[in-house]
C-alpha cells in the first residue's frame, strides 16, 4: 500500500466521496482503475493530476491527460465568456502550446477582445481592438463604431 499523501482540498474532498460510495478507504489514493472510471465519470481535473503522479506509466496516461486538457479549455472558455477576459484563455494556451484546442482558444481570445471592447463602447476600447486585430472578424463593426463615436 502506497503511503497517504497530501493533496489540494478538493482532491481531498473527492477522495473523500470516494470513500463514502465505498468505492476507496480514506487512507489511499484508489486504485488505477477505480480512479480511472471516476475520473471518466466526473472529468475531475485534480483526480486526473492524482492519475498522472500516481501511474505515470499507465497505458491509459494519454487518455488522462486528454481528460484534462480538455477541461482545462472548457474552465478557461468558460471564465472568458462570463468575464470577458482573455487571462485563463492565455493560460490555457502557455500550458498547452501545441494543444487540441489552441486555435478556439485564439479564437474565444479575439471575441473576448471584442466583448470587451463592445460593452465599454468607447473610442480607445474600439481602437485597442483594432490595434490588436487590424483584420479581426469584428474589425468592420470596430472602424463603424469608431466613425459614430467621434
Amino acid at each position: 500500500m502506497k503511503p497517504a499523501r497530501y493533496y489540494t482540498l478538493a482532491v481531498a474532498f473527492t477522495i473523500m466521496s470516494l470513500t463514502i460510495s465505498g468505492q476507496t478507504n480514506a487512507t489511499e489514493v484508489p486504485k488505477e482503475s477505480k480512479l480511472y472510471k471516476e475520473i471518466v465519470k466526473t472529468n475531475n481535473v485534480e483526480l486526473c493530476n492524482i492519475y498522472l503522479a500516481e501511474y505515470p506509466q499507465s497505458k491509459k496516461v494519454e487518455m488522462v491527460k486528454s481528460v484534462k486538457e480538455r477541461q482545462e479549455f472548457i474552465t478557461a472558455y468558460s471564465i472568458a465568456a462570463e468575464k470577458f477576459s482573455d487571462t485563463a484563455l492565455r493560460s490555457y494556451i502557455n500550458n498547452y502550446p501545441e494543444g487540441t484546442y489552441k486555435q478556439q482558444a485564439v479564437d474565444a481570445i479575439e471575441v473576448a477582445a471584442w466583448q470587451n471592447a463592445y460593452s465599454t463602447n468607447t473610442i480607445d476600447s474600439y481602437q485597442k481592438y483594432l490595434n490588436e486585430y487590424p483584420q479581426g472578424k469584428a474589425s468592420k463593426l470596430a472602424k463603424d463604431k469608431l466613425e459614430q463615436l467621434k
